[in-house]
């Protein structure tokens, strides 16, 4: 099949990577990509919009990462193909895998849908699923699905090629995510012990910029957390109750939450080395 391919990320490399395995010709290419990777096979014409796709010809576009809508007379020209980091029809919208993991999902992955008019609405040809431990945090997640859309896409593209007709979404099923900012990253220790922790895995540097407390009225970054089976401990939330070792267990709205790894004056290190005593007070 001959493809437009916009977006941007390395998602975008895995996508171009795969279909080119897969035996796709992409023959038109985001130009940004296209100028940054000049090693790229068979270099696909550069192009700055999906308009321009379009007026150029192209049947089939494929987008990855890809933040601008798609009007509706552009789809009457041209079948667009959406790549989406969630599983729909839950977390459509926006940062469907930090919402995934906030809320606590076992399964995360991507899928490959066709776009309507709209917002991830559109049915079904292929989905990817990953098992998340509760260990791992979103690098962790989005390094395994940039791995499975290498090894997936190109062959889910070419069963399209093939005749495959995708599967309606249930929208009885659907939830929608908005779209978050760095603000959104601060911790409320009133909260449960795993919604602080899902959130840490969530927003984790580097692909973000990390959930945030304050100690001494300056920003401290939570950078790793482990939850405990211990029970609730009575006294003020965001209270420093014990040490183990150099970890800190620190009073969340329902037990305690053991904190290994921060991050302050752009250094990390162990808690104990940062917040010296307990009693002390986070947030």
């Amino acid at each position: 099949m001959d493809l437009a391919l916009l977006g941007s990320g390395p998602e975008l490399l895995a996508a171009h990577a795969s279909l080119q395995a897969a035996g796709h010709r992409i023959r038109w290419m985001d130009a940004r990509r296209v100028e940054a990777f000049p090693e790229l096979r068979d270099r696909p014409v550069p192009i700055s919009s999906h308009q321009e796709a379009v007026a150029l010809g192209a049947s089939h576009i494929l987008l990855v990462s890809y933040g601008t809508l798609i009007d509706a007379v552009d789809l009457e020209r041209a079948t667009f193909l959406n790549v989406h980091f969630a599983l729909l029809p839950k977390y459509r919208g926006y940062h469907g895998l930090v919402w995934s993991i906030l809320n606590g999902e076992t399964e995360v992955g991507f899928t490959l849908h066709q776009v309507d008019e709209g917002i991830d609405t559109g049915p079904i040809y292929h989905q990817a699923r990953l098992f998340l431990a509760s260990g791992e945090d979103i690098n962790d997640a989005r390094t395994r699905i940039l791995e499975a859309l290498r090894a997936q896409l190109g062959e889910a593209v070419t069963r399209i090629a093939e005749g495959q007709r995708p599967v309606p979404q249930d929208r009885s099923a659907s939830t929608i995510g908005a779209r978050r900012c760095p603000d959104d990253g601060w911790i409320d220790w009133r909260w449960p012990a795993m919604r602080i922790a899902n959130l840490v895995r969530a927003v984790a540097p580097p692909l973000y910029p990390g959930a945030l407390t304050r100690w001494r009225g300056r920003p401290l970054t939570i950078r790793r957390v482990t939850q405990l089976p211990n029970p609730p401990f009575l006294g003020p939330t965001g209270r420093v109750v014990d040490f183990l070792g150099e970890a800190a267990w620190v009073m969340c709205g329902d037990r305690m939450l053991q904190v290994d790894a921060v991050e302050y004056d752009g250094e990390v290190l162990p808690p104990r080395r940062v917040i010296p005593r307990v009693g002390s007070r986070l947030g």
